[in-house]
């Protein structure tokens, strides 16, 4: 019943795009359409005897390796029938909806096993699946972080480990070693912060255990757990071996770091100012938040004063229980990880050094987004919660005392509320992908789809079926220096047609050597289709420059789309 109430709460706060389900996608940022193109890939590839992990369906000729781009491996065979048969925007609704319900149900099971009853572990699972780190990455359509069931899987896992003692070593670490390759193959950075916050979690059980340290057996906890370790290890490795090869030696590799560091963090403010994903936000916060570092995407640190005072609270009337104790070290250590190497206060970088400086600069550390860790301290604060509940539904607490706990929950409620109804996109697609006319472009053969600036294009080509490979695409890619590129990099002609794009009067003249240098290209990079789609701004003017590049004029769909096939 707790499974099914969240999952029928997940549908109803994605309600706008499941009354449109194949024709609008869940998200309001730019990532919505090609993350929909990241679960349909994998399915696709293992059907058709290609590396998931690595495509050059996209930035053809040389691909794109998909092990530096979110991959989804894993969910995206999981709905590789849905894609099938419903299609890629569907399949992408599917898995932002039922990611927050599995989130929230899994941390209910992770109640439950400290014997919290069942309304407060549903009620606190809700915390962790639908609270503003989950939301704030559904608007930005981030289908690997919103997939976040494993997490309180882990400290199940854990808990078997160094508290219970009771289960096989071996059998835990097997278990362990295949919830962290299937994290991997979900979203690789929530593995690597997994290990950290699980690093964090045990230290905090050290200070949290106090005079019943000899209770716990602590040392005979920390060998189980370097058992456990040793049979985990070489089971995650074996099967997180070809994304490691992929993504550290395979084609198209990167160096170096992803984003800029000292941007995605939490800012402090924001751990009680709400932002636009929220329902109830007052102009005032909206103003603040707006001065936010990073992008509304990755504004996920937002708990609001009402679950900071539940959270408080439980902490001081509770805290004779080792696990209150233990959550809010946990939360209180990992919010300060999350607010990056340097404070952020109110939109206001300042040069006030953070524990997350001493391993930003590490290897692998440094692509890690700090602000994400708040992951965490919502499964602490769901925790928390949950104790907060029963206690107040115990007998011995006085009435008044519940009514008021039942107020201040209301609150939370309120204030964690998401914007409803709850921002998404359009998946319109033109018309030339979703009839028999794309199969006028022979099967395999590489396309320009125009505008390539718009990650759109991604979505089209799935929803064609992957029907032909695309020069363009969103991913990351190697510079000449081998570091990072966002998308193919530039060349003549991108550029030539960005100049047009943005309006020029005219485009660039075509002369002798420009014309055979812009045909050269096309033919380097094995394109046997140009398609230049009505949602291409300045379209008129691209279809005369190709008209004068190619010397014939387009056909076109009767919808739009002007296009040559060669």
């Amino acid at each position: 019943m707790v499974l099914l109430a969240h999952v029928a709460l997940a549908f109803a706060l994605f309600a706008s795009a499941w009354a449109h389900p194949t024709s609008t996608l869940i998200g309001d940022e730019l990532d919505s359409a090609p993350h929909a193109w990241l679960l349909a890939w994998p399915g696709y590839a293992v059907g058709h005897g290609h590396n998931p992990l690595f495509s050059d369906w996209i930035g053809a000729p040389t691909g794109a390796n998909l092990a530096w781009s979110a991959q989804v491996t894993l969910p995206g065979l999981a709905v590789s029938p849905v894609v099938a048969l419903a299609g890629p925007v569907v399949a992408f609704n599917l898995v932002m909806t039922l990611g927050p319900a599995l989130t929230a149900f899994t941390a209910y099971l992770l109640a439950r096993r400290f014997r919290l009853s069942h309304l407060a572990a549903a009620l606190g699972g809700l915390v962790a699946g639908f609270t503003p780190y989950v939301t704030s990455h559904a608007f930005a359509g981030h289908a690997n972080l919103v997939t976040v069931l494993g997490v309180p899987l882990l400290a199940l896992l854990l808990d078997a480990v160094v508290i219970r003692q009771r289960r096989s070593a071996v059998l835990l670490g097997a278990l362990l070693g295949l919830l962290a390759a299937a994290q991997a193959y979900t979203a690789e950075e929530v593995l690597a912060t997994e290990a950290i916050a699980a690093g964090a979690g045990l230290v905090a059980l050290a200070i949290a255990a106090g005079h019943v340290e000899r209770t716990l057996h602590l040392r005979r906890a920390t060998r189980r757990l370097l058992q456990t370790l040793v049979v985990a290890a070489p089971v995650c490795l074996v099967l997180v071996a070809p994304l490691l090869w992929m993504q550290f030696a395979g084609p198209q590799h990167i160096s170096g770091v992803l984003q800029p560091q000292g941007v995605y963090v939490t800012d402090l403010a924001s751990l009680v100012v709400p932002t636009q994903v929220q329902g109830v936000v007052p102009d005032r916060a909206l103003q603040v938040a707006a001065g936010f570092s990073g992008n509304p995407g990755e504004w996920s640190g937002y708990v609001g004063l009402p679950l900071l005072l539940v959270a408080c609270v439980t902490a001081v009337w509770q805290r004779h229980r080792l696990l209150v104790r233990w959550a809010a070290i946990t939360a209180a250590a990992m919010a300060v990880l999350s607010l990056g190497p340097h404070l952020h206060a109110g939109g206001n970088a300042t040069s006030i050094p953070l524990p997350w400086r001493a391993v930003s600069g590490l290897p692998l550390l440094d692509n890690i987004l700090p602000g994400r860790l708040m992951l965490y301290v919502f499964v602490c604060l769901a925790l928390l919660t949950a104790v907060f509940v029963d206690a107040l539904r115990a007998r011995h607490t006085p009435r008044a005392i519940a009514i008021a706990g039942a107020a201040l929950l209301a609150t939370v409620a309120v204030s964690l509320a998401p914007r409803l109804p709850f921002p998404t996109q359009s998946a319109a697609t033109p018309q030339f992908f979703s009839t028999s006319a794309v199969q006028q472009i022979p099967d395999g053969a590489t396309a320009l789809v125009l505008p390539s600036v718009t990650q759109q294009t991604m979505l089209w080509q799935a929803q064609a079926g992957m029907r032909f490979r695309m020069v363009g695409g969103w991913f990351f890619a190697p510079d000449a220096q081998g570091h990072v590129h966002d998308g193919p990099p530039p060349t003549p002609l991108s550029d030539a047609l960005t100049t047009i794009e943005d309006g020029a009067p005219q485009g660039p003249p075509l002369n002798a050597d420009t014309r055979g240098a812009y045909q050269a290209q096309l033919r380097s990079q094995g394109v046997r289709a140009i398609v230049v789609t009505p949602v291409e701004r300045n379209h008129a003017g691209v279809v005369e420059f190709f008209t004068q590049l190619t010397g014939t004029p387009p056909r076109n769909d009767g919808a739009g789309t002007d296009y040559w096939i060669n």
